[in-house]
């Protein structure tokens, strides 16, 4: 009976997984990029072209290199088109790796919370975790999403596994942190803090820990070498100053998408120009006509164009500190809950929004619930907080939450599970 008992469930498993790939595989037929996006179609071009990581446009060999962008999702593209497979296009070999690692991800969520939950919860959080609507759409774009989304996967399976092979467990912990820093760049200090939670409630493993740590800055270390030889400094990325100027500026939202274009001279509706004040406009132009002014050539022009935002950040804050911390509260809600200022095309749409929304409620109440256990829930209730605070302060686009997803997902079980325990308990108390 236990044998059937958990082959069904297995059985179940297999069932999710196998409709997860089909509907990827729609996804794909319908709704995939065709070329490649953005930056990432700079990056690739110039690494391919000159052998130089930079998200500068340019012709010739003579880049600023690149410190702003994280560097991992542009080597990924670079290495995938040295493969060939059948003649498939670049754009679809990416796109095809990414869903074949969102399934992975989706494998490894099961075998991550199969030691919290049992049965028809375990088998719940998987599927929410599988048919997130922006985690399905996000894998067939061109976008690091998906490769984030498989690392962090990753790393909670290497956190929670219990296996006698110690040093197996934290080799490979290590190694995803690392990768995970060479993707989302404040992972870092997460990753740091995450280590000094493990090592205060196990002293013991302090020892294995560092072992983890050590792992993570081998895999970093030849691009810290890499921006030492070319910026004097040790650093994996050095945007601060943008994310934090394109959050607290004239023209922020929740998104922020106008700052960025009215800096890069992409198309702006004249109209968010025109609500503002004389000096605010002046103040805006003021500061893209300083990063028009910096020398190209400059190896250092990443550096040099962050630390100008940086300090039109901190006036902008000292000037006018209440505006702001209004729309943090703003980019908070729309982090917890729903993005209200997307330009996601079909995000309002309601098969997207209408489970973004009862997902969110749902792992809010439980997050809460969480809370009131902190001591057993601590991993997620940190890891949580650090991005709603990371993205309070920045800017929120909709595909942010899928960096959180697994959290979320483990939150809803929680608050789901509170909440029938309560029904049957008001039940059997009439």
């Amino acid at each position: 009976m236990n044998i059937n008992f958990k082959t069904k469930y297995l059985s179940f498993l297999f069932l999710i997984l196998t409709i997860n790939l089909l509907v990827k595989i729609f996804f794909f037929i319908y709704f995939r990029d065709l070329g490649l996006q953005n930056e990432w179609s700079v990056m690739f071009e110039n690494l391919n072209n000159y052998g130089i990581l930079s998200y500068h446009l340019a012709h010739t060999n003579e880049l600023p290199p690149n410190s702003y962008m994280p560097p991992l999702y542009a080597f990924m593209i670079f290495l995938i088109s040295k493969i060939n497979i059948f003649q498939i296009s670049l754009v679809n070999k990416v796109i095809l790796f990414q869903i074949f690692i969102n399934s992975i991800s989706v494998l490894l969520i099961y075998l991550t919370f199969k030691n919290f939950f049992k049965n028809y919860y375990l088998y719940l959080l998987v599927a929410i975790y599988a048919f997130y609507p922006l985690a399905i759409f996000s894998s067939v774009q061109i976008s690091s999403t998906t490769l984030t989304m498989f690392l962090l996967s990753s790393f909670f399976y290497f956190h929670f596994i219990k296996n006698n092979n110690y040093y197996f467990k934290f080799l490979f912990y290590g190694l995803f942190a690392g990768l995970l820093i060479l993707i989302r760049g404040e992972f870092y200090l997460i990753f740091f803090l995450i280590l000094v939670f493990e090592i205060i409630k196990n002293k013991r493993l302090y020892k294995k820990f560092l072992f983890s740590l050590i792992i993570s800055l081998i895999v970093i270390s030849p691009y810290l070498k890499r921006n030492f030889d070319i910026f004097d400094k040790l650093i994996i990325t050095q945007s601060i100053g943008y994310n934090l100027w394109r959050g607290s500026n004239e023209l922020s939202s929740v998104d922020s998408i106008i700052s960025h274009n009215f800096i890069y001279n992409t198309s702006i509706d004249p109209i968010e120009l025109k609500s503002l004040s004389q000096k605010e406009q002046e103040n805006l132009f003021h500061v893209k006509q300083k990063i028009k002014n910096i020398n190209e050539d400059n190896k250092k022009y990443d550096l040099i164009r962050d630390n100008i935002f940086f300090k039109e950040f901190k006036t902008n804050i000292s000037n006018n500190f209440f505006k702001y911390l209004i729309l943090s509260s703003k980019k908070l809600i729309s982090f917890l809950f729903i993005n209200f200022e997307s330009n996601y095309k079909n995000y309002y749409n309601p098969g997207v929004i209408i489970p973004e929304i009862i997902i969110s409620i749902i792992s809010f109440y439980g997050f809460i619930i969480c809370i009131l256990n902190y001591r057993k829930n601590y991993f997620f209730i940190n890891l949580f907080s650090y991005y709603a605070l990371i993205f309070s302060i920045f800017f929120v686009l909709p595909r942010y939450k899928l960096i959180v997803l697994p959290i979320l997902c483990y939150f809803s079980i929680i608050g789901l599970k509170h909440l029938i325990e309560k029904l049957n308990f008001k039940k059997g108390t009439k």
